[in-house]
């Protein structure tokens, strides 16, 4: 008897978390047209038909039928309908043990043709409501997904091996994220003084600690405003601030605009 293991793969399955947010089908018209926008969450497209068009700097994308797109997370651009698009949209975050997105960083739109059976497949599977449906949609959406981080050259990144003291950390943070944890904090209930996890974060992960927990912490900031109906004063209120205000001045310093404002020029996002 012979037993393989591929341990790298093996190392991804147990680190990488793959949500899918929010999706819908969309007939969009003229009207499907916003200026800078950006999400804390990459964007999956199925183009059945019609035509769209993405401004990424200086390039740009023409969205066509029969083609799959995928829109990183943290991407700036414009897009807009001159007429009219049908496509299947999905809202997803692949979550590397730090909390980061695997997209975060990257400054293109991917691309690949479907087959007419993978068009086919999501066209049914997304209009039936079975368990198997489900799953078999979300296997579609994992496996374009996988297609995407090939084109994006990340299909050979090599899996972080953190401290398993970082590990505990990262698990902690993604459950106790709000403008007052700090590393004091962290560092009492890791049972580490607060220098010495200073330092052993920035040599594992080459970053400060305290811009790691800044940037967690804004992520969620975002993702809460486009994903959820919750006020602002509730979201600052599950983030801990002091008061709305202040939390709109710390949004601000980093949007360079109030939550109000960032949610109502975002809220086409969640409709594709």
């Amino acid at each position: 008897m012979k037993i393989e293991k591929n341990e790298t793969a093996l190392g991804w399955m147990g680190k990488l978390k793959v949500e899918i947010i929010e999706s819908g089908h969309a007939y969009l018209d003229h009207t499907w047209r916003y200026h800078n926008a950006c999400a804390p969450f990459s964007r999956l497209y199925f183009v059945k038909e019609g035509e769209a068009i993405l401004d990424i700097g200086e390039t740009q994308v023409v969205l066509q039928p029969g083609c799959s797109y995928l829109i990183p997370a943290g991407l700036n651009y414009d897009y807009h309908c001159e007429s009219y698009m049908e496509k299947w949209y999905f809202h997803i975050n692949i979550r590397m043990p730090d909390g980061f997105d695997l997209f975060q960083g990257c400054q293109s739109c991917y691309f690949r043709k479907l087959t007419g059976e993978e068009m086919e497949r999501v066209e049914k599977q997304y209009g039936e409501y079975s368990l198997d449906a489900v799953l078999g949609i979300q296997g579609e959406v994992i496996k374009i997904v996988g297609d995407m981080i090939r084109e994006a050259g990340l299909a050979g990144r090599e899996v972080h091996t953190y401290s398993p003291l970082l590990q505990e950390m990262f698990a902690y943070v993604r459950k106790a994220v709000s403008s007052r944890l700090n590393v004091a904090q962290l560092a009492e209930y890791l049972n580490i003084s607060p220098s010495t996890l200073a330092k052993r974060f920035k040599k594992e992960t080459n970053m400060p600690i305290g811009t790691y927990l800044d940037q967690i912490l804004f992520n969620q900031a975002c993702q809460l405003l486009l994903t959820t109906d919750f006020s602002v004063g509730q979201i600052s209120d599950q983030l801990e601030f002091c008061d709305q205000f202040y939390f709109s001045r710390y949004f601000k310093r980093h949007q360079n605009e109030t939550p109000t404002n960032y949610r109502s020029r975002m809220k086409g996002l969640r409709l594709g």
